[in-house]
This record gives C-alpha cells, sequence and structure tokens, in this order.
C-alpha cells in the first residue's frame, strides 16, 4: 500500500511538471503572437494611452480657462472626436492612423472647441474644416494644413491672428463673429478668392475699426474676389486701403462708418472688375442726394448697389442726363466739378461723368519698401487704376 501511493505521488508530480510546462509554451505562443500585431498601430494604441495619461494630469494641474488646446485634449481624444465627425468610417482592416490621412471634410461645428487646432495635424489631408459656432480662441495650427481649401471659423472667440500662418491652398477664409481688430497672417496667400471679416465683436476701449496687415493686403490683392466687412467700424481712411484689391468682383461694407460719396465713387472707379456693393447702413452716405447715380455713373461694371439690379436702362438714362448735363455747362453761381484724372484732353470723358476728384481724396498708398504693390504695372492707360493719376494698375 505504501509503495502504491508513493507510485501515485510519483506519477501527480510529474503530470504537474508536465503541466506546468504546458503552461509555459501556451503564455509563450501569446507573446509571440503579440509581437505580430502591426508595428503602427501598437505605436498609435501606446501613444494615445501615454496621452490619456497626460490628459488626465493636465485635467488636475491646470487652471479652467485654458489658452491653449494642447493642454485640454490628448491625442486620443482628438481621434475619437474626429472619428465621430467624419462622414466616412475606416475601412475593415484599415488602421486608425490610416484612416485619419483619408479625411479630406472635417465637421467640428458648434462641439465646444476650445483653445487652438494644434491637435488636428493628425489629418494631414483635410481641405474643408468647418469649426464654426465653437470657443476656439486660436487658429494655430492651420499652417501645417497644406491642402486646406476652406476655413469657417466664425462665430469663435478669436482675439487676433499673432500665430495664424495661412495655407497656400487656402481660398476661403470665414472669420466673421470673432474679436479682431487686425487682420494678419495672410503672408503665405497663393489663392485666397473670399474673405469673410463682418461683424466682429470688439470689446469696449479697444480699436472700434478693423484694419487689415500691409503686407496681407498685398499679398492678396491680385487673387480676392469678395470681401465682407460689413459691421466693422470701417471709416474712409480704412476704406482706402482697400483700392489695391484690384480682382475684386463683391464688396460689402455696410453698416459702417463712411461718410463720403465722393471717395466711394474713386474706390468703385478704380476697382475694374467690381460687380456687386453694399454699402446700407453708412447713414452720411446714403442720406446724401442721387448717391446711388452717382456710384452707378463711376463704373461701367457695376452689376448689383445693395441687392438692387442696377440694369443697363437704368444706366443709360443717368447717362444721357450726365451727358445732357455737361452740354449745358454749370449752372449760374455753381462751381465746375473736377475732372477725373482719366479724363482724355479732347472732349469729356465717354462716361459722361463729372467726379469730384479734389486731392483730399487721393488714394495714396505706400508701398512695401519699393513704391508700389506687388503686380502692379506701370501703363499709360489710367483705367481702372489703383493709384492716384491714372498710372497703375494689375497684369492680367
Amino acid at each position: 500500500a505504501s509503495a502504491a501511493a508513493e507510485s501515485m505521488a510519483s506519477e501527480a508530480a510529474a503530470a504537474a511538471v508536465v503541466e506546468e510546462e504546458a503552461g509555459s509554451e501556451v503564455q509563450h505562443e501569446e507573446e509571440t503572437d503579440l509581437k505580430g500585431i502591426d508595428t503602427q498601430e501598437a505605436e498609435v494604441v501606446n501613444e494615445e494611452l501615454v496621452d490619456e495619461a497626460n490628459s488626465k494630469l493636465h485635467l488636475e494641474s491646470q487652471p479652467s480657462g485654458m489658452e491653449s488646446s494642447s493642454a485640454m485634449y490628448s491625442r486620443a481624444m482628438v481621434t475619437e472626436m474626429v472619428l465621430k465627425a467624419s462622414k466616412t468610417k475606416p475601412r475593415k482592416g484599415q488602421s486608425r492612423a490610416d484612416f485619419l490621412r483619408t479625411i479630406t471634410h472635417l465637421h467640428l461645428a458648434g462641439q465646444g472647441l476650445v483653445g487652438d487646432l494644434e491637435l488636428l495635424k493628425i489629418c494631414p489631408g483635410i481641405t474643408v474644416l468647418y469649426v464654426y459656432d465653437n470657443k476656439l480662441t486660436s487658429l494655430r495650427g492651420v499652417g501645417g494644413m497644406q491642402r486646406l481649401k476652406g476655413l469657417y471659423a466664425q462665430n469663435n472667440q478669436i482675439q487676433q491672428l499673432d500665430d495664424f500662418v495661412c495655407p497656400p491652398a487656402l481660398q476661403q477664409l470665414f472669420l466673421n463673429g470673432n474679436q479682431l481688430s487686425h487682420i494678419r497672417g495672410l503672408n503665405e496667400s497663393r489663392q485666397l478668392r473670399e474673405l469673410n471679416l463682418s461683424s466682429q465683436r470688439l470689446n469696449v476701449g479697444e480699436a472700434s475699426e478693423v484694419s487689415i496687415e500691409q503686407e496681407s493686403i498685398w499679398r492678396i490683392a491680385s487673387t480676392l474676389e469678395s470681401l465682407d466687412m460689413s459691421s466693422c467700424g470701417l471709416t474712409d481712411n480704412g476704406l482706402k486701403e482697400l483700392v489695391v484689391l484690384q480682382g475684386l468682383q463683391a464688396l460689402d461694407v455696410s453698416k459702417n462708418e463712411l461718410t463720403s460719396v465722393e471717395l466711394m465713387q474713386l474706390i468703385v472707379l478704380r476697382l475694374p472688375r467690381l460687380q456687386k456693393l453694399k454699402i446700407a447702413g453708412n447713414a452720411a452716405i446714403v442720406s446724401t442726394p442721387k448717391w446711388r447715380e452717382k456710384l452707378v455713373l463711376a463704373s461701367e461694371r457695376l452689376e448689383s448697389l445693395d441687392d438692387k439690379p442696377v440694369t443697363p436702362h437704368e444706366r443709360q438714362f443717368l447717362q444721357s442726363l450726365a451727358n445732357r448735363s455737361q452740354r449745358k455747362g454749370p449752372r449760374d453761381g455753381a462751381k465746375p466739378a473736377n475732372d477725373l484724372s482719366v479724363r482724355g484732353a479732347s472732349g469729356p470723358d465717354p462716361r459722361g461723368v463729372a467726379i469730384d476728384a479734389r486731392p483730399s481724396f487721393e488714394l495714396k498708398w505706400e508701398g512695401l519698401g519699393v513704391g508700389r504693390a506687388p503686380g502692379l504695372n506701370l501703363e499709360s492707360d489710367g483705367a481702372g487704376a489703383a493709384l492716384p493719376r491714372g498710372t497703375t494698375h494689375f497684369q492680367q
């Protein structure tokens, strides 16, 4: 019996050793399988875990009202937000990193975003970005989105553009409804066509007029087609700066502080492609007698004024009246209007328009150390001249 018991104990011990060895082999096989996981995917997972831990530390150590979204959000949090916002979903077997690189349109409007856009660099292929109706205070990070064509960042809390770099491919930029008083950062722009700066919510005691940095306005001068600066506190001095925008087709300067119809005539005359103009809400201008007639006659291309069409019949009728008035000459005691700088030496201007061109309304602009704007070419033809005396216009 004793021998039998010893034999059974020996067999049990041997079985335990075998089982232990088998378990060790299984564990080794599992570890080997783990090594077979896609390296890039494993790195992403590991990075997200680290970011998640760092995010918790940031949230615990930083005070409320932080300025940087880089501290507020981890890569993992941003990744989840992007995946939910994307209209497309990853294909079967596609890694998150590969999928993020394929996203072109990103809808993050009204998501309560704060800080900047630095962490969206995980989506390098974005072409259209919707981040309006948030609480952003900076556009830092946008400069790295080299394929971005449309940026809709209206109705945020952006007060300055010191860290904004315009992507060279950007064509549409909406910054209306922010708190900007000085527009800058467009130096790298190459294709900007539409710019909306309307309805800036400027704080009391700060600058009351929105202005555009000189280098930025030079950069967009030949490409910009549509500009909205309504409700920007724009004055006559600020309006003069827009005369270099020779490609402009639509201009909205309504609800501002403009006072001079004569200056507006010169602006319209020297923007040769302007087709649509809005100036309603400038009390001093719209209360001036025959202000509409004067602006219609200042340009042959103007098609719409305050959303009211300028018809060929209206222009022809006003042209006839202007020609008739010139043939009769000034009334007794009336001062003759000053000639346009583009008027020929023989007879009146073919447009029959007598626009006050007093020196006080000369549209002067200092160049960037070269005396004239980049893209401007000296010519003898003064039609549509951007600078006084009809000496310059943009190359076609």
